[in-house]
């Protein structure tokens, strides 16, 4: 995945830095932990436990 100048590269069943979980795949579809990815392309990432929720900001 590339944005701007950062690019970020996973491998699947592998664990990601700083124990932020792994990447997998199930049902012919790749997840990814949202934090993970977000927070390397510079967003600010948001739990909102009342609605079981993530938010990902952008910075303006």
């Amino acid at each position: 995945m590339t944005k701007d100048d950062i690019t970020v590269s996973i491998v699947v069943n592998q664990p990601l830095p700083d124990g932020m979980g792994m990447p997998v795949i199930i049902n012919n579809r790749t997840f990814v932990p949202a934090r993970y990815i977000s927070e390397t392309f510079g967003a600010e990432v948001r739990w909102d436990r009342d609605n079981s929720a993530v938010y990902v900001y952008w910075p303006q």
